[in-house]
């Protein structure tokens, strides 16, 4: 039997750095000159991320025989949110969940604010990207719910962290009939491949919004959540998680949405290891028991966990629709095929 879950661009397991960086130098020196102590950069180690979907603006680089990682923040777009999310951090740190908190500079402050641009800096954590392989998977559902399980303690009110975006919306409908009104013109927007793959899944597309679109879908109480946590936001070694990564992803919005989505990425990331030898169902099944036993009142949102998963997607889906049709920015095209079939994929994950 053929395996439904494939590779996709999460599947690479090991984390990419570009080097040569050595016009940030100065940059970098200077802002060590504000970190509490004496901080000398060693200039050959700069490194800047070249994997997908990862932060491109963050920098690894060597300091005093340790390595860390600078960060620059879109903070002129919203400068209390990067702030809300670093307050965020520091105050995970005694809760056991696995996270490189961030340094504070000289003047008591996570942020340091220089040539129009906002850094923050972070000991480096070494890791490869959660691969689904052996135990990782049970782990990181582990440390997933228990994270959740921490956000939700915070008073959001302390926290100026955005909002996530609502689901399944009047605005998606008109993106979802500009999608219709352009459809002649799908080979010259997206391309001849994706336009063919949207072409055959786009009844699988109806076929979802119909059934989702004006449902009161329960998904729990509003609270800060991490709303991104796939592989590439998961590091492991030794056999343990040694980091939750990309805090940015923080908004708050209905928990249950947030635990789907990491759940599926997760679960389905394990079966392209796993192969057509394993029961989707039981490894879905696996992560919402280890949901249920975590969160008491989870079972609310939890029978509907499918629902959520389709929601996410297919709100992901739309973003990238939108961007093409009123940007004509196709940065992100290329996610599409593993969109659409994710909402395959989350059908045998969680039955």
């Amino acid at each position: 039997m053929t395996n439904i879950f494939q590779p996709d661009v999460f599947s690479n397991s090991m984390p990419a750095w570009r080097e040569g960086e050595s016009l940030l130098s100065n940059t970098i020196s200077d802002i060590l000159a504000c970190l509490p102590g004496r901080y000398h950069l060693m200039e050959t180690s700069i490194k800047s991320s070249a994997s997908l979907e990862v932060n491109s603006t963050n920098i690894q680089f060597i300091s005093n025989d340790q390595k860390y990682l600078l960060k620059k923040w879109n903070c002129y777009a919203d400068c209390q949110h990067a702030e809300g999310i670093l307050k965020l951090m520091e105050s995970l740190k005694g809760t056991n969940i696995p996270i490189s908190a961030p340094l504070k500079f000289s003047n008591g402050k996570y942020i340091h604010y220089q040539s129009q641009s906002a850094w923050s800096i972070f000991p480096f954590v070494e890791g490869n990207y959660f691969s689904g392989k052996g135990n990782e998977l049970n782990l990181a559902s582990e440390y997933t719910t228990r994270l959740m399980v921490e956000l939700g303690k915070l008073d959001m009110k302390q926290y100026p962290i955005k909002h996530g975006r609502k689901y399944l919306t009047y605005k998606d409908l008109v993106i979802l009939n500009n999608m219709e009104n352009i459809r002649y013109d799908w080979h010259n927007i997206f391309g001849d491949n994706i336009a063919a793959i949207l072409e055959d899944e786009w009844s699988n597309i109806i076929e979802e919004w119909d059934r989702l679109y004006g449902y009161e879908l329960y998904a729990g109480e509003q609270q800060i959540s991490h709303t991104d946590l796939h592989p590439y936001n998961i590091l492991t070694m030794n056999r343990k998680i040694v980091a939750l990564l990309d805090f940015d992803s923080c908004r708050i919005t209905p928990v249950g949405y947030s635990l789907a989505y990491a759940a599926f990425k997760q679960c389905r990331q394990t079966m392209v290891v796993l192969g057509s030898s394993a029961n989707a169902a039981e490894v879905g099944g696996m992560y919402i028991e280890k949901i249920n036993q975590t969160i008491p009142y989870a079972k609310n949102w939890t029978d509907n966990f499918n629902d959520l998963v389709m929601s996410e997607i297919i709100m992901r889906l739309f973003a990238v629709f939108q961007q093409n049709v009123d940007d004509n920015c196709s940065k992100w095209n290329n996610v599409i095929p593993s969109l659409l079939l994710h909402l395959r994929e989350s059908r045998l994950l969680f039955v």
